[in-house]
Formats: structure tokens, sequence, C-alpha cells
């Protein structure tokens, strides 16, 4: 090959690009049609998908995280005069008091920790993290919901939600 056959080859596809552009800029394409938002939620909305706002996605999934985080059940049993003969103390209902603690993925050791502390399981998130990471347990926290009981140590409460 030559200077020439190079040059023309090269000149070839330089035209053939240049073509391309001109017919892509300048023709009529039906599938880049400026699409307005009205029409856009109109489109998604036969679709069968709900168009929110940004404000109202943002306060949908603080309310969700919300549920998430306080899916507290309490199955503490009323203590009646007919079932237990005696009304029962309030160390007992501390001790018998369960709640469901979810972990959900990206949580960090002090939001367990601040559940927790808000659901009066531990007295104190620091020294709850502090634990967790001295023991090697902040990173083998597992996914899922974790039934745990007013009173337990952090011990106990680390091998619950570490399924160990």
């Amino acid at each position: 090959m030559d200077k020439r056959t190079i040059r023309a080859f090269a000149f070839g596809i330089f035209l053939a690009a240049g073509i391309l552009g001109f017919k892509d800029h300048f023709s009529e394409n039906p599938d880049k049609a400026d699409v307005s938002v009205a029409d856009a939620k109109e489109m998604l909305g036969e679709e069968g998908y709900e168009v929110i706002s940004a404000a109202e996605l943002a306060s949908l999934k603080e309310k969700q995280t919300s549920q998430e985080n306080k899916t507290v059940t309490d199955k503490t049993p009323l203590a009646t005069e007919a079932q237990a003969g005696e009304a029962a103390t309030p160390e007992s209902e501390a001790e018998q008091k369960k709640i469901v603690l979810t972990v959900a993925s990206g949580m960090t050791i002090q939001e367990i920790a601040d559940i927790l502390y808000r659901e009066k399981l531990i007295g104190d998130t620091n020294g709850f993290e502090r634990f967790l990471i001295d023991s090697g347990y902040h990173t083998q926290i597992q996914l899922g919901s974790f039934e745990l009981t007013a009173g337990q140590t952090f011990e106990e409460i680390a091998k619950v939600i570490t399924k160990n």
C-alpha cells in the first residue's frame, strides 16, 4: 500500500461519517422526539406505574425505614388475675419484654445500637458499638429479623444478630 491508497481510504471513511452525521442531524426521527413531563407521566400511568415527586419519595422511604426499625412486637402476655393469680411486677415485665430487631442492608452498627437504646435493651450505645468492634462481631452481623429480650447482655445480643 502506498500513500495515495491510504489517503483515499481515509477520505472515504471521513466522507461516509460526514454523510451519516448530516443525515442524522437533519432527519426527522420520531424516536428522539422531545417528550414533555406530562406526556411521560401519562405514558407511565398507562403502563401501570405511579409517578411521585422526590419529596414524596423521601417521605415514603423515611416512613418505611422507621417501620422497619421499629418493628416492635410486644409479646409479653398480660398477667391477669385469672391467669397468674397475682399482678405482674415491673421487673418481670421488663425481663419478659421482647422486641423484633430488623437489620436491613446498609445499616451500620451505630444505627443498630441506637434502635436498641431507644427500645431500652441497652443503656450505652457507644459501649455496645465498642464491644462489637473489639469482639469482631461488627463484620459478622446478618440481615434479617431477630427477637431480643430485655436484660440480655451485649454478648447475648451480639450472638443473636450474628447468628453465632
